[in-house]
């Protein structure tokens, strides 16, 4: 805490906090934030802005509604839908960081600055872009975990990239009418319609293969 002159830390506050809203993940400092590894406030904050900014102008305005009049006749399935997945992506991702990363880039940090670091790369990893530990240290398998949450991304409409976390969830909703033998897809009790499902399933298809030519692309020409 008041680690620099005053007008500094106000350019960088700035900065940093308009890079964690739009999902830039653009930092002024080399070592993007990881001088901040174990300080929760600034933590705090940052995961916020990200959170906030991933969930789409439409899902604020909503929830802006919501906490105005208080009724959740002014929650959109849509809206129910988006803050669903994005905690539950939050948290799995909080989640899996920690366990593969325990004993590896986490190992010399608090239990606390464990928990901190784990669900700041989970929150940022889909589209934000900062990092509080090096990622040259991270496990193959934490970067196979990373590179599938990028392909994921934030919501539709938002600051974030991907395929889109209603897009992932769509088709998770459609396996499961698939495994339990539904012949309808419904959410929330509504019923999805074909095209929509149609549509996610292409949209993760060209995601997918894009990705998988990307990939082979880069372990052809580098070491």
């Amino acid at each position: 805490m008041f680690t620099m002159p005053v007008k500094e830390a106000a350019i960088s506050a700035i900065f940093h906090s308009i890079s964690a809203f739009c999902n830039a993940g653009f930092s002024l400092y080399s070592d993007s934030l990881s001088r901040f590894v174990e300080d929760g406030y600034v933590n705090s904050v940052v995961i916020a802005l990200i959170f906030l900014g991933g969930l789409g102008f439409g899902v604020l305005m909503g929830l802006r509604r919501y906490f105005l009049v208080r009724s959740t006749r002014f929650l959109a399935i849509h809206t129910k839908l988006v803050l669903g997945t994005a905690f539950f992506f939050l948290i799995a991702g909080t989640l899996i960081f920690f366990f593969f990363e325990y004993d590896s880039s986490l190992r010399h940090l608090s239990l606390g600055g464990k928990i901190t670091a784990s669900l700041f790369q989970s929150a940022t990893t889909r589209t934000a872009g900062f990092n509080t530990v090096p990622l040259g240290q991270l496990k193959e398998e934490t970067t196979l975990f990373m590179i599938l949450s990028m392909l994921v991304g934030a919501a539709p409409g938002s600051t974030g990239g991907g395929v889109k976390t209603t897009t992932v969830a769509i088709i998770a909703l459609s396996v499961k009418a698939f495994l339990t033998d539904r012949e309808h897809v419904e959410i929330m009790g509504r019923r999805l319609p074909p095209s929509l499902i149609l549509r996610a399933m292409a949209l993760m298809g060209t995601a997918t293969v894009v990705y998988v030519l990307g990939l082979t692309l880069l372990l052809m020409v580098e070491e």
